[in-house]
C-alpha cells in the first residue's frame, strides 16, 4: 500500500508506564502516485506464554497478568482490539500464547496515529 510505519516509544520518569505511538504515512514521493484509499492494518503484540489477558469492558483496554500475579493495563485509542490465540517458538518448542491485536483501516495519502500505553494496575488508574 506504500505506507510506512514508524513507533515512537515514551517511558515516564518513574519507569512504570510506557506510552507508544505508531504511525502509518506515506513513503516519501508516495502521496502523488498512489490512489488515495483506506488500507486494513493490524498491529500486533505477541504475549509471553502464561500471561493472562482479560478485556475490560471499555472495549479499548486488557487487563495482563503474569507470573507474578502483578496487573498491568494496555489501552489503546485504536478502533478495535482483540485478543487472539498466538504461538510462542523458543529455542525449538512452540507453545501456546495470546496476542494482543490492533485493527483499523490507514489512508494512503495521510497519516495514521494509533496510541496505546502500559501501565500498572491499581492506583485508581483503572478503566470505567
Amino acid at each position: 500500500f506504500g505506507l510506512l510505519h514508524q513507533r515512537r516509544l515514551y517511558l515516564d520518569q518513574r519507569l512504570d508506564e510506557l506510552r507508544a505511538e505508531e504511525r502509518l504515512h506515506p513513503a516519501p514521493g508516495q502521496k502523488e502516485v498512489v490512489r488515495a484509499i483506506a488500507a486494513p492494518y493490524a498491529v500486533r503484540f505477541q504475549l509471553e506464554p502464561g500471561v493472562q489477558a482479560s478485556l475490560a469492558r471499555d472495549r479499548r483496554s486488557i487487563l495482563l497478568r503474569g507470573h507474578s500475579g502483578r496487573g498491568w493495563w494496555f489501552r489503546t485509542d485504536g478502533p478495535d482490539v482483540a485478543i487472539e490465540p498466538s504461538v510462542h517458538v523458543d529455542e525449538g518448542l512452540t507453545r501456546r500464547s495470546l496476542q494482543i491485536v490492533v485493527r483499523g483501516s490507514a489512508r494512503t495519502d495521510s497519516e495514521t496515529k494509533i496510541r496505546w500505553k502500559l501501565s500498572p494496575a491499581g492506583a485508581g488508574n483503572d478503566p470505567a
